[in-house]
Formats: structure tokens, sequence, C-alpha cells
């Protein structure tokens, strides 16, 4: 599947927070469902009882823009593949 972080998820993102980064935002924009994204694991959670259902390696370029985000540095929109089990 196509994820794409916008500038909007960017610009409505917040540091160091595991399901409102922007990589979490543009996860929920595709599937409709709440992520949780860490430099480890994106996963899938259950919104009831708040625990992760699946997860899938967070990919590289992921991993290096969340890191640039969460340091304040410049970042821009972008677009990663993730396979997401059923």
């Amino acid at each position: 599947m196509k994820i794409t972080v916008s500038l909007e998820h960017i610009q409505d993102g917040s540091r160091f927070c595991l399901n409102s980064c922007p990589v979490a935002l543009a996860l929920k924009s595709a599937t409709g469902k709440t992520w949780q994204a860490t430099h480890v694991e994106l996963s899938l959670i259950d919104e009831e009882n708040f625990y992760a259902l699946k997860g899938s390696p967070t990919p590289a370029e992921v991993q290096a823009f969340m890191q640039d985000f969460d340091r304040n540095l410049p970042v821009a929109p972008f677009t990663f593949e993730l396979e997401i089990s059923k």
C-alpha cells in the first residue's frame, strides 16, 4: 500500500508522539484506522482497548524522516510503500 505523508500531515503532526506524528496521521488518512509510529514498527491500534493489533517494520526512509522531524529539522512530503498483512 502506498502511504503519502503530505504537507498537511507535517503541519498537523506532533513531535515525539506515537499516534499523532505525520507518519501516524498519514497512515490514518490512508486506512481510516489509528496507528502508532515508532522507529522500529508501524502498528495498527485497537482503539477500544488501545493495544497493537498488528505491526510492520518501519522502512528506513520513514525512520530517517521521523528522526529529522523529531529533531525539528526541515522535512518534505514523501510517499512510501508499506506491506500491511491481513
